[in-house]
This record gives C-alpha cells, structure tokens and sequence, in this order.
C-alpha cells in the first residue's frame, strides 16, 4: 500500500477516442489533474504488437494520482478498455519522487487554490 501523500503519473495509451472515457474514470474516482493528448506513433508493426497497440493513431490519458489508488485505478483501466486483449492499449504509473508546494498538492487533490 502506497504511503499517505505519494503521488504517481498514471499513463495510458488507449484506441483513439478513449482518452475522454479514461478521464471519466479518473473523475469518478476523484482524480482532477489530467489531461488527454492524441498520440501517433512510429513503431513498426513488430513493436506494435510487443506492445499490444494494434493502430498507431492512440490517445495519451496522464495523470497525477495518489498511490494508494493506483492500483485500483489500473485494474479498473483494464477491466472497462479490456486491455489484457491484444490491441487494447496498455496503461502504467511512473512512481513521483516529490511535489513541491501546497499549492500543487491542493490541486491535484481537487481542493480550491
């Protein structure tokens, strides 16, 4: 279980068009620093399928989220975009060292700054 005020960037890379049903996700669960960006890759077709990306036109879903949900987040990902099917998408954490500033932790916790 992650410590009380550990945050990570949740990063996934969904089909095109899913981007905005991820944000829904992360709203649901009380996430409010996001943001989506849409993606087109240059991997080959042999890289493309190591990493289970079936197009190369995707969506980019980031965002700063608590540790202690981000597993439960991840699981969610998976089950609503299907991601253990190939072509899906693939979704991951990047764990943050530190966040500076109350400011910066009131918004992503959703608090008025």
């Amino acid at each position: 279980m992650a410590k009380r005020g550990e945050y990570k960037l949740l990063i996934s890379i969904l089909n095109r068009g899913m981007g905005s049903e991820m944000e829904k996700l992360l709203s649901a669960r009380g996430v409010y620093c996001s943001a989506v960006a849409m993606g087109t890759g240059t991997a080959g077709g042999e890289i493309l399928q190591w990493l289970g990306l079936a197009s190369k036109d995707k969506d980019v879903a980031m965002a700063l989220i608590r540790g202690d949900i981000a597993q439960e987040v991840m699981r969610m990902a998976e089950d609503i975009f299907s991601l253990t099917v190939s072509g899906s998408g693939i979704v991951f954490t990047v764990p943050l060292a530190s966040l500076c500033g109350r400011k910066s932790i009131d918004l992503i916790e959703g608090r008025r700054v």
